[in-house]
C-alpha cells in the first residue's frame, strides 16, 4: 500500500546524496525487513542470503532471524545492494508484483538516507543528482522510442559502468556514452562507418554551431578517455558521470531535431 505521501503527492525535499562506498545500518535492517513486509519468510531470506555470502557466526541453534540479521551486519557494503537485487528475484518469481512494492519501498529507503543506489528493474543503480537521472532516462526513453536498440544498449551499459560495485569502471562508462552518442549520430546521418567528427564535419547544419564543436569535444574526450588510454590519464568518476550525461543530453537533442524534420 503506497504511503499517505504518495497518495496525495506530497513533495518532499530529498536529502542530498551522501552515500556512495557504504551501506548504513538503517539500508541493511531495510533491505531485509522490506522482505519480510511484502511476505517473504525468514527461512526463505536465510536460504538466499546463505547462498550469497559467507556467515562467520553461523550456528544452527541460532534462529533464522538472527541468522539473517548477523548476516547482514556482518557482510561487505556492496553484498548488502547484491541481496537486494537477490531478493527482489526471488519476491518477482514467486509473488510477482509485489517486487514492485518491494522495489519501491527500498527505493523510499534510499532516498530517505541519501544513498547514491537506487534499484531499478531488480538492479541496483548508481543514483546521481536528479537533473543526471532525468537526463539520462530521458534519453533512454527516447532512443527506444526511435527504435535505436544498439545506441540504448550502449547509453544502458555507460549507466551499468559507473554502477558497478565496489568499484565502479569508469573507462568502461565513458567509452560506452561516447558509442551512443556516435551510434546515434550514424543513424540520423545514414551513415555507419564513419566517426562523429568526421560525420560533424560533412554534415553541417545537424547541430547548430557552436553546439558542434562542443559535441564534438565530448566526443573527442570519450574517445580519449575510454578508448585511447595513457597512463596516468585515467578520468575520475565525476567526469564520467558528467560525460555520460552530457552524451545523453546530446542524443536526445539530436533524436528531437531528428525527429521534427
Amino acid at each position: 500500500m503506497s504511503s499517505f505521501l504518495e497518495r496525495h503527492n506530497i513533495p518532499v525535499p530529498e536529502p542530498p546524496i551522501a552515500v556512495h562506498d557504504d551501506a548504513p545500518s538503517a539500508v541493511r535492517r531495510g533491505v531485509y525487513t522490506i522482505a519480510i513486509q511484502v511476505g517473504v519468510g525468514w527461512a526463505d531470506l536465510w536460504v538466499l542470503v546463505r547462498n550469497r555470502i559467507a556467515v562467520s557466526n553461523y550456528s544452527n541453534t541460532t534462529t533464522l532471524d538472527q541468522l539473517v540479521i548477523d548476516a547482514f551486519e556482518e557482510c561487505e557494503w556492496y553484498e548488502v545492494y547484491d541481496l537486494a537485487e537477490i531478493f527482489y528475484r526471488a519476491i518477482y518469481s514467486g509473488m510477482g508484483t509485489l517486487a514492485e512494492t518491494y522495489q519501491r519501498l527500498l527505493n523510499n529507503t534510499f532516498r530517505k538516507h541519501g544513498v547514491g543506489w537506487w534499484m531499478n528493474n531488480g538492479l541496483i543503480e548508481r543514483r546521481g543528482s536528479k537533473p543526471f537521472e532525468e537526463t539520462v532516462h530521458s534519453a533512454l526513453d527516447a532512443l527506444n522510442s526511435a527504435k535505436l536498440p544498439t545506441s540504448a544498449d550502449e547509453l544502458q551499459k555507460a549507466l551499468h559502468d559507473v554502477s558497478v560495485r565496489p568499484k565502479p569502471d569508469i573507462t568502461g562508462a565513458v567509452q560506452h556514452a561516447g558509442a551512443a552518442l556516435e551510434c546515434t549520430m550514424r543513424e540520423i546521418c545514414g551513415d555507419d562507418k564513419k566517426t562523429l567528427g568526421q560525420l560533424l564535419k560533412d554534415n553541417p547544419g545537424k547541430i547548430q554551431a557552436p553546439l558542434d564543436g562542443a559535441v564534438e569535444k565530448i566526443w573527442g574526450f570519450t574517445s580519449e578517455m575510454g578508448r585511447h588510454l595513457r597512463e596516468g590519464r585515467i578520468p575520475g568518476l565525476e567526469e564520467a558521470l558528467l560525460a555520460v550525461q552530457t552524451a545523453a543530453a546530446a542524443i536526445t537533442y539530436l533524436l528531437s531535431k531528428w525527429q521534427s524534420g
